[in-house]
């Protein structure tokens, strides 16, 4: 039997030697470096691009030609895959990572490098992107990734199907009840008796519940990092109102509704061929969706607008940003690669291609971007994008003492929960921030190198409980949670820094340095 596994392994030793030799790497004349993204067709387009870019740029090899070769990686674009390839001494050069959460989960992990020196030199530092991205690539640590593209969603909106209906178009800004009864009138209007499921016209594909809880001022997490800040009235508004509009109101399709439609899979899934079909009058999305919208003559004249609100009006922002892998042996060439995502050449691309909008946001403001030459039907959606994006945008909540994911896991979790009618929308709220606490607890016991952290920052959310409840502005300096230096300055909430006793505290989301963001509970405000 010995023998039989040591046959075994000599052939699989000799086939991973033959497969490694076959790399085009390994015979290439000049050092290749792999890039983790998506399948997406565009990607050829930007590593042809990236080559142009480095020999334009002066880097080049002996022969002229670019220093090195960009190769795409679309098989471990899995976060499960990145995750055991970097940990075990084996990831890609460059790899794509999804906003703040696994930004920060790689950081911690130890996987990425820190950028900031090769970011000021090279030109692809903080200032050449949004404010509002800030929190999902940089930490107060530092910088760890650049943008790729900058994602925000919005509704689309197809004004055909509102003049069908006799009913004038949505305004840029509205409120959740001026939505609700504009809903009502059209679902009333669109679905006359008889509509058999199949035929049914909806207002909207979805408005998420993240949507509804942030447009009412709540965020996932207070304003310390140091609990959830969920169990609040307006959350439990935030569920009710979703449920409604989505099973009395018929606003929105249930799942049942969804099954009952037969359509096409599509680059954006079978929501762009429903709206394009006349089943949605308004879809919830990103720029991405115009890639497939161009393809429906019956969509034309598009125009977008933000999701209600509920008093604090706000989209969210965040971004597919490239990170450099700390293991690599070419990190200096994959360096130039984000360099190359805050260039003019690729910024371009990202504007003609509508793959969400450009890392820099400087180029919102060109023509190209504002009128497309070969797309002059499309004026009505890039503008107003720009727009909402740049002046309402808002970053996610992180904290250190909690992953991003873990909160998400307890919102779905306590919503089903409610959906389906085992707990009221009370419940769903106090027991998810019940639940997401003591993910917090879990994370002090396994890391009690952070209780000393923790603990100055509870100290400080204290001061800033009293605060509120006096009525008083809260200092700039105070605030850990993106979402909240957002909320309060544009509500007229936010005072000047004050002095905080601990000097590792008083690293926030103010000026231009981010944040590990925040959580602890707040009853009222």
């Amino acid at each position: 039997m010995k023998y039989l596994f040591f046959g075994i392994a000599c052939v699989l030793t000799v086939s991973a030697v033959l497969v490694r030799l076959s790399y085009p790497d390994v015979s290439s004349d000049r050092p290749v470096i792999y890039w983790i993204t998506d399948k997406n067709p565009a990607r050829y387009e930007q590593v042809e691009t990236f080559h142009r870019w480095l020999v334009e740029q002066g880097h080049t090899a002996e022969d002229g030609g670019p220093i090195c070769e960009l190769r795409l990686d679309f098989a471990n674009r899995s976060l499960a895959k990145q995750v055991i390839q970097t940990v075990s001494g084996a990831g890609s050069d460059t790899m794509d990572i999804l906003g703040g959460s696994q930004m920060r989960l790689f950081q911690d992990m130890g996987v990425i490098h820190r950028l900031d020196e090769a970011a000021m030199e090279l030109g692809f530092g903080l200032d050449s992107t949004y404010d509002a991205v800030r929190p999902e690539v940089a930490t107060p640590d530092g910088q760890y990734a650049y943008p790729c593209n900058v994602i925000t969603r919005m509704l689309y909106v197809n004004p055909a199907a509102f003049a069908s209906v006799g009913i004038a178009e949505p305004p840029r800004r509205w409120t959740l009840e001026e939505f609700e009864a504009m809903g009502r009138a059209y679902v009333a209007k669109a679905n006359p008796p008889g509509t058999v499921p199949a035929d049914r016209r909806f207002f909207v594909n979805d408005v998420p519940i993240s949507v509804l809880h942030r447009g009412l001022g709540v965020s996932v997490l207070n304003e310390t990092g140091t609990a959830s800040a969920l169990n609040h009235p307006d959350y439990v508004k935030a569920i009710e109102t979703r449920h409604r509009w989505i099973y009395e109101d018929e606003l929105m399709p249930t799942p049942d509704d969804l099954d009952a439609f037969s359509s096409a899979q599509s680059y954006g899934g079978p929501t762009l061929t429903l709206f394009g079909a006349g089943n949605f009058a308004m879809v919830y999305g990103g720029r991405w969706y115009m890639i497939q919208l161009r393809n429906f003559d019956s969509l034309r004249n598009l125009t977008v607008v933000e999701p209600p609100h509920g008093g604090f009006p706000n989209v969210p922002i965040t971004t597919r940003a490239a990170a450099v892998y700390a293991g690599t042996e070419h990190r200096r060439l994959a360096e130039l690669f984000l360099a190359f995502l805050a260039s003019e050449d690729y910024n371009l691309l990202i504007v003609r291609d509508a793959d969400a909008m450009p890392p820099n946001p400087a180029f919102l403001e060109t023509e190209a971007y504002l009128k497309p030459p070969d797309r002059p039907d499309e004026w009505r959606v890039h503008a107003p994008l720009a727009e909402i994006a740049q002046s309402i945008g808002v970053g996610g909540s992180y904290s250190p003492f909690v992953q991003a994911v873990e909160l998400g896991r307890e919102q779905d979790y306590f919503l089903e929960e409610f959906r389906i009618g085992r707990i009221t929308a009370v419940e769903a709220a106090s027991r998810t921030a019940a639940a997401i606490d003591r993910r917090i607890a879990a994370t002090l016991d396994r890391k009690p190198e952070l209780r000393g952290e923790f603990d100055r920052r509870v100290a400080l959310q204290q001061r800033i409980d009293k605060r509120r409840a006096a009525g008083l502005p809260i200092p700039r300096n105070w605030l850990f949670n993106a979402f909240y230096l957002a909320y309060y300055e544009r509500t007229g909430q936010l005072a000047p820094d004050e002095p905080i006793d601990s000097p590792r505290i008083s690293e926030s989301v103010t000026g231009k340095a981010l944040v590990d963001a925040s959580a602890q509970e707040r009853a009222t405000r």
